[in-house]
């Protein structure tokens, strides 16, 4: 289970081929491998580019602030992943 909410949009057309953008995001989720509930924070910083008319995505990279066991909380335990991380190169998805 995940839930991510997305906030703070910031998209910068660099030129008629080419933009970036971030958003910042608040995630609760299962994390699989333990099943425990854990919340993490951070920022998505993409890289698009327009192919065939349609902006898509060519970079994602997730920068975590913070992750934590929900039992915790973030004031308890606070810990960074290692990052930032690329979740995907040329994704050539729809943006």
């Amino acid at each position: 289970f995940t839930l991510h909410y997305v906030t703070n949009p910031s998209i910068e057309i660099l030129d008629s081929e080419r933009a970036r953008g971030s958003w910042y995001f608040n995630v609760a989720a299962t994390y699989a491998p333990t099943n425990k509930a854990i919340y993490l924070a951070g920022r998505y910083n993409d890289e698009y580019v327009k192919r065939e008319g349609e902006w898509v995505y060519q970079r994602i990279v997730l920068d975590i602030f913070y992750s934590t066991d929900y039992d915790h909380g973030w004031a308890q335990q606070r810990w960074n992943l290692p990052g930032p991380i690329v979740v995907r190169e040329a994704a050539n998805r729809k943006v």
